[in-house]
């Protein structure tokens, strides 16, 4: 996530909310939703777009239970 390339960035957080299926919420950690707010900063607007929508799509999927 913390790559130089806003392309591996934006491969990153595009394909998270697949990986998060697959592990379930057990295996995120806080300090994962953490690097992920932080993308909310990316300077490529891309990057924050993917951002938003994996935090929407993270939030509906598993709720109260990922505070």
């Amino acid at each position: 996530m913390k790559d130089d390339n806003s392309e591996v960035r934006l491969n990153s957080i595009s394909n998270l909310m697949k990986i998060a299926d697959i592990l379930g919420l057990d295996l995120i950690n806080p300090a994962q939703l953490t690097t992920i707010g932080n993308l909310l900063k990316d300077a490529q607007w891309r990057v924050r777009m993917a951002a938003v929508e994996f935090i929407g799509q993270f939030s509906v999927k598993f709720g109260k239970e990922a505070y």
